[in-house]
């Protein structure tokens, strides 16, 4: 009688099983990564996006003198879509500075929020 070695079919499947379970448990951690990347870049762009024109509205460097408004902002290879208001505070010596970035893709899909505080002019 001949010796035989070597892995029966039922050992090979399953290694292959596994091999597969593994496999697949590393593809979804990798499309999950990518996600988070993409939804990480897209914040941070918006947050930027709104802490210009945060600045601009504090320094009244803000178009054609306008208090409130809206516009769109080119950054990071993509046009966000901005708009910023100011409210009264407690102190009327300060106003309320609150500027929203939206998504490019959807309007009203909210990307980031800051708000900020500004010296309220003179006679207001």
């Amino acid at each position: 009688m001949k010796l035989q070695t070597g892995f029966s079919l039922l050992e090979v499947m399953v290694a292959l099983a596994v091999l597969g379970l593994v496999l697949g448990s590393a593809v979804r951690a990798v499309g999950t990564f990518a996600s988070n990347h993409e939804h990480l870049r897209d914040r941070s762009l918006a947050r930027w996006v709104a802490s210009n024109v945060l600045v601009e509205g504090q320094l009244g460097l803000t178009a054609n003198g306008a208090e409130d408004g809206s516009g769109r902002e080119r950054m990071g290879g993509r046009v966000w879509k901005w708009v910023r208001r100011f409210e009264p505070t407690g102190n009327e010596k300060f106003q309320r500075a609150i500027v929203e970035v939206y998504l490019p893709e959807d309007e009203n899909s909210l990307a980031a929020r800051v708000e900020g505080l500004r010296l309220a002019k003179v006679g207001q």
